[in-house]
């Protein structure tokens, strides 16, 4: 699917997300459904536009990710979470900070780095946040 639809569908694991291109076949009106192999040319992958996520009551971000990304990448997920609403002496802090997600464990690797990044359940594209994330991550 496209790069936005699967960061969603990671960040909302409980709905199921589905995603259809259409061509316009004369300027009026819905068009032809397209095959996934005519969406993208025939490559596969994340261009593969006649799919959809699992969704579903009990679908985890995990269940998500194994059925975009795959198995391997699923089984060396570790859960994060964070939630800091005092500093380490105790002193209340006037910002809560929470954070929730899941990372890969330092045996998967990969050559292309991913970072699907949400804040305030919103899909975040901000290059010099990412970098500092995978700083962190390091």
């Amino acid at each position: 699917m496209g790069i936005v639809v699967d960061a969603y569908a990671i960040h909302h694991p409980t709905v199921s997300f589905r995603c259809l291109r259409e061509e316009d076949t004369s300027g009026g009106g819905a068009g032809k459904k397209r095959s996934a192999k005519a969406a993208d040319g025939g490559a596969g992958g994340r261009a593969d536009f006649n799919r959809k996520t699992p969704g579903g009551a009990f679908t985890t971000q995990r269940d998500v990710i194994r059925y975009l990304e795959g198995e391997e990448l699923a089984s060396h997920l570790l859960p994060v979470s964070f939630d800091s609403k005092s500093d380490q002496a105790g002193n209340k802090l006037s910002v809560s900070i929470k954070l929730h997600g899941v990372v890969s464990d330092c045996s998967y690797s990969r050559k292309k780095r991913e970072c699907v990044l949400f804040i305030n359940n919103r899909l975040v594209e901000c290059t010099k946040l990412k970098q500092r994330v995978h700083a962190a991550y390091l």
